[in-house]
């Protein structure tokens, strides 16, 4: 289920204004009494798997088109598509770059006039699904309990059967999925119906970052079935969108006929922007995660303890608060509170010397604030981070040391990182700009869809 804050109901006539992952009901009606701003009205109903999850239908646009100027005086003619954006959130509050990804996309369709667009939540399972896809005692241990498989066998039975009920009330012209780990299945959507998958990384890639299951000498082989379906669901997909380089390279490399572009999500940046620093007297660094262990919380409190209380504050936002401690501040906030921006705004240095990520939208959103960073080199973090920061090798306690107390020792360095963060958000994060690539690419499906070319002919 989405956030409290999230559950509000729009009446009969009342607008839509999507930002943030809220939905805020507008003063006055739509014209004729639809939903303005092409958002429509939201309702809680109840997929067919039994899982209630979130949708905002809009009125059906399928037939309308809109007319866009160029520089030239001449005007382009466009058709709106109906298109479904499906969100796995299977994790709750350990887990928030699904939410991210979908209230950096809301941000990115506000005053969109070529699609209609309706967002679907995949929940947490109900108890059967908890049950099928539970550790077996000692085989799970020994890698041999078959988790993952049974895992995203159920994920995509009931992600399909969410889909289909939606799609039976009013049909889309493009559904977009993120992630593809729910689509490891059977195909969550029909025949001729285009579908992107966004992905941060193979499946495979996500079985060796665990830390709770080292790879076994046979977990290669174990795998198998899971890679198969893998390669069979980012094969038959109009476009697989990759989080990062290191991503595309991955997925390309699991599915090598798979049609795979890079296409960064982004984060609003006029929520998320840079702010004066109050005073202070001493130096704040902050860290965004929810599980705070595997996430290098551990390492980072190893690295600057000598310093915490002294010169040194250090503000923690998780879901998985460590030991109280001098110096250090801790807080469970919602992605949506304002506090959270005002933690990142305020601080000298965001740290995230994480064990096991293939990006961060925390350090993105970091960055729209100004606030450079202290990451781990895993995956595609470095890709985020850039020039706007180091990055250390996981689990490198001296490393993060280093890192932090030559960055505060450079007041000059620590302004140049400022502006080069805020700099890379505008030229790499921007929602907009972000959305409106995703979207490109829903246009070009719709329009294959609509002229009957075939898989084959697709281009990125």
């Amino acid at each position: 289920l989405p956030a409290p804050e999230d559950r509000e109901v729009v009446r009969e006539g009342g607008s839509v204004e999507a930002g943030h992952g809220q939905l805020r009901r507008s003063a006055e009606p739509a014209e004729g009494g639809d939903v303005a701003d092409a958002r429509g009205r939201a309702r809680m109903v109840e997929g067919a798997a039994g899982t209630l999850s979130w949708f905002s239908p809009v009125p059906s646009l399928a037939k309308r088109q809109v007319w866009r100027g160029s520089g030239s005086g001449t005007t382009e003619r466009m058709s709106v598509i109906r298109t479904l954006f499906v969100n796995e959130d299977l994790h709750g509050r350990h887990v928030l770059g699904t939410q991210a990804f979908e209230a950096a996309l809301r941000v990115g369709l506000q005053g969109r006039d070529d699609v209609d667009p309706r967002f679907l939540r995949v929940g947490p399972p109900r108890l059967a699904g908890r049950v099928l896809t539970h550790t077996v005692p000692l085989l799970h241990g020994a890698d041999l309990d078959f988790h993952h498989l049974r895992w995203f066998a159920v994920h995509a039975r009931r992600t399909r059967r969410l889909i289909a009920a939606e799609l039976a009330q009013r049909p889309a012209d493009v559904v977009h999925v993120n992630t593809h780990a729910v689509t490891l299945g059977a195909a969550p959507v029909p025949v001729g119906v285009p579908l992107l998958l966004s992905a941060d990384a193979a499946v495979w890639d996500w079985r060796t970052m665990s830390s709770s299951l080292p790879v076994r000498r046979h977990s290669w082989r174990i795998y198998e079935h899971c890679r198969t379906l893998e390669r069979r669901a980012l094969t038959r997909a109009h476009a697989v969108l990759a989080y990062t380089e290191w991503a595309r390279g991955r997925l390309q490399e699991a599915a090598p006929k798979a049609n795979v572009v890079h296409l960064q999500p982004g984060v609003d940046l006029d929520y998320f922007r840079p702010a004066p620093h109050e005073a202070r007297q001493r130096h704040r660094l902050l860290f965004v995660g929810g599980r705070f262990r595997d996430k290098g919380g551990e390492d980072l409190l190893a690295a600057v303890g000598p310093r915490l209380g002294v010169d040194v504050e250090l503000d923690v936002v998780t879901s998985e608060p460590p030991r109280d401690r001098p110096g250090l501040r801790v807080h469970q906030l919602s992605r949506t509170d304002r506090r959270l921006v005002e933690l990142l705004q305020q601080a000298d240095l965001f740290c995230l010397p994480t064990h096991a990520d293939t990006m961060s939208f925390a350090a993105m959103e970091a960055l729209a604030c100004g606030t450079p960073a202290v990451a781990s080199a895993v995956a595609g973090v470095p890709e985020t981070v850039g020039d706007a920061g180091m990055t250390v090798r996981p689990g490198d306690v001296r490393g993060i040391r280093e890192a932090v107390d030559a960055l505060l020792a450079d007041p000059a360095a620590l302004a140049e990182l400022r502006r080069r963060a805020r700099r890379r958000a505008e030229e790499r994060f921007d929602a907009r700009g972000q959305t409106a690539r995703l979207l490109d690419v829903a246009h070009d499906a719709a329009r294959r869809r609509s002229a009957g070319l075939s898989a084959s002919s697709r281009v990125a």
